[in-house]
């Protein structure tokens, strides 16, 4: 792949769909690193960050964009994105290469009639993603990864308590203040938390 010959848009987006959906197959949800998947197919790193905007806009993979960044953030392949890897042809309107995304990855067969919906359809950010976010921060070291993961547990069940401390979510959330990629998303679990929407 690394052969200093261009490579298609569709080509990338299919090897990085199918990336998502042998994830989703094997149980993982551990996303990609835009820089290290550029590097393992020799392909740009932009090319990639922007397959997986084109790839979130047309609903085939499920993230957000956090504020001051243009590359989102991912959750995981969404049924349609199942179901495009599954019968490519099916869906001649997305820009992919179907050659690419059956012959990349591992073989599954399809899987959408097997699948409940409301197991596909998740909500964003919830606290177990936000656990999944942090592992995937190849700057910080396992230490603070493993700190950050335990403060989200820790506010996790406060907020489950009928009566939470407000000034001790507070405490929490001032922790979280120093990541700015991080910080936002948490805030938003503790509205949502709190007012119940």
């Amino acid at each position: 792949m690394s052969s200093g010959q261009p490579v298609s848009n569709a080509d990338v987006r299919a090897r990085v769909l199918r990336e998502f959906y042998d994830q989703e197959m094997r149980g993982e949800h551990r996303g990609i690193e835009s820089g290290d998947f550029a590097r393992q197919h020799g392909i740009p790193q932009r090319q990639v960050e922007v397959a997986l905007k084109y790839l979130v806009d047309m609903g085939l993979l499920r993230g957000f964009y956090v504020l001051g960044t243009d590359v989102p953030v991912i959750m995981r392949i969404t049924a349609l994105g199942l179901d495009v890897v599954d019968n490519p042809r099916r869906f001649p309107e997305i820009e992919i290469n179907p050659q690419i995304i059956q012959i990349s990855g591992s073989v599954y067969g399809p899987i959408g009639q097997a699948r409940d919906q409301s197991q596909v359809v998740q909500t964003i950010g919830g606290f177990s993603e936000l656990e999944q976010l942090i592992d995937r921060r190849d700057e910080l070291e396992q230490e603070e990864k493993m700190k950050l993961r335990g403060l989200l547990q820790e506010l996790e069940r406060e907020l489950q308590q009928d009566s939470f401390s407000r000034s001790k979510v507070g405490k929490l959330l001032e922790v979280f203040r120093t990541y700015d990629w991080l910080f936002p998303l948490v805030k938003q679990m503790v509205t949502k938390a709190i007012t119940g929407s």
